[in-house]
Parts: structure tokens; C-alpha cells; sequence
């Protein structure tokens, strides 16, 4: 996982900017203080896109799609499903599960885990892997 930044990169700007910038990737934008590929924009922006998948769209668009599955559904709807994983379901439901952990849980529960590495948590007060 990433360590907190004491003293980001000069010109960087952190945490809750989704302009900002962060570890020396003047391309890079955030989640907190986390870091995501380069090119990808963030939160609050139903046209934003998302780990070099030109087409995907998140965030807050019930009718978005992610990760090359133009089938899947994502943020605000309990039944969506991602990942190519056609029983997991995300995003306001603390039962839901991802990434193909049959124990990881995600978004608002802060003990949720993702990503497949038990050890990550994201999203808030977490931190990708």
C-alpha cells in the first residue's frame, strides 16, 4: 500500500482535489491518498474514466459501466454487478462482495477488503493496494 505523503512532490496537491496530483506522476490523479493510473480522472464526474478503459464510465451513474464488462454496473445500485463476476455485487451494500474474494466487502465499511490482498482497504480511510 502507499504510505501518507509527509511532502508530496512539489506543485502536487492533495485529498479531496480531484485535480490533484501526487508521487512525482503529473498525470496522476487521487483517491484520497492513493494513487491511480495515469490518464484516469475521479469522483463526481458521471463521464470520468477509469483504469485505462477509455469507454468506462463511475461514479454516482447507475447506468456506468467498468473494466471492459459492458454489462456491468456500478455505484448507488445494490444490484449492480462487476468485475465478470455475475453474483458479486457492490456499493452501499455492506454484504456485497469483489474481485472474486468471496470475503472481501466494500465501500462505507471500513473494515472492508479489496483487490484480492487481505491486507488492503480502500476508499476513505483506506488506502489502495
Amino acid at each position: 500500500m502507499l504510505p501518507t505523503p509527509q511532502n508530496p512532490t512539489v506543485g502536487s496537491q492533495v485529498y479531496g482535489n480531484p485535480k490533484s496530483q501526487v508521487y512525482g506522476n503529473p498525470k496522476s490523479q487521487v483517491y484520497g491518498n492513493s494513487q491511480i493510473p495515469v490518464g484516469s480522472k475521479v469522483y463526481g464526474n458521471p463521464k470520468s474514466q477509469v483504469y485505462g478503459n477509455p469507454k468506462s464510465q463511475v461514479y454516482g451513474n447507475p447506468k456506468s459501466q467498468v473494466y471492459g464488462n459492458p454489462k456491468s454496473q456500478v455505484y448507488g445500485n445494490p444490484k449492480s454487478q462487476v468485475y465478470g463476476n455475475p453474483k458479486t455485487q457492490v456499493y452501499g451494500n455492506p454484504k456485497s462482495q469483489v474481485y472474486g474474494n468471496p470475503k472481501s466487502q466494500v465501500y462505507g465499511n471500513p473494515k472492508s477488503q479489496v483487490y484480492s490482498n487481505p491486507k488492503s482497504q480502500v476508499y476513505g480511510n483506506s488506502q489502495l493496494p
